[in-house]
């Protein structure tokens, strides 16, 4: 045997050697790699042997509610000696309501402070300057000479969730006399009912 056949044997062994190494480590690289998806795979999800259905019951309600705003309703100047002797003064102002659909509102307006006669459903209103002076007045639904507007109400307002403006018609009657010169007030209710 000379020394060229045996070196190439050592190199044949060797690289052998080296390849039954490379496939070792191959092969535990391939199942290091399977087993770390099947562990992530196996953290990600939870195993599931089978599912089972509830409903969620889901509800609201929704309730009757209305607002209500009242603009001033100002008279301004009474004449009760010429301009307002034979005629009378109208003025008008806006009531404005927002209600939730199917709650059926209707506006009632109250006596106002200073009612004499009057029943809650038709008020005797007065203007009232100081402590004894007084100045008769109404107010109406529809229009001027519509009905006197009390507790009753009017028709329903409509209630679709939007603004509505309804309109309370005002009137000094003419004629009165023996009227205090000043300044006459009075606060009436606007009440939303639903």
């Amino acid at each position: 045997m000379n020394s060229t056949d045996t070196v190439l044997r050592i190199d044949a062994n060797l690289s052998t050697s080296i390849s039954a190494i490379w496939r070792i480590k191959y092969m535990m690289l391939r199942r290091f790699a399977l087993a770390s998806v099947l562990l992530i795979a196996s953290s990600a999800a939870p195993a599931m042997a089978g599912s089972a259905p509830a409903d969620i019951i889901v509800g609201a309600t929704v309730i009757n509610s209305c607002t209500i705003t009242a603009d001033p309703l100002d008279f301004g100047d009474y004449d009760p000696l010429v301009a307002n002797k034979t005629l009378d003064l109208d003025v008008s102002a806006d009531v404005k309501t927002t209600c939730t659909s199917g709650s059926t509102p209707n506006i009632s307006l109250g006596r106002g402070l200073n009612d004499i006669t009057g029943s809650a459903l038709v008020p005797a209103r007065r203007l009232k300057s100081g402590t004894t002076d007084y100045l008769a007045y109404n107010l109406h639904s529809g229009s001027v000479t519509g009905p006197i507007w009390g507790s009753g109400g009017i028709d329903p307002v409509a209630d679709d969730g939007t603004e509505q403006t309804t309109t309370v018609f005002g009137r000094v009657p003419a004629g009165q006399v023996g009227i205090v010169v000043g300044t006459y007030a009075d606060t009436v209710v606007a009440t939303v009912n639903f």
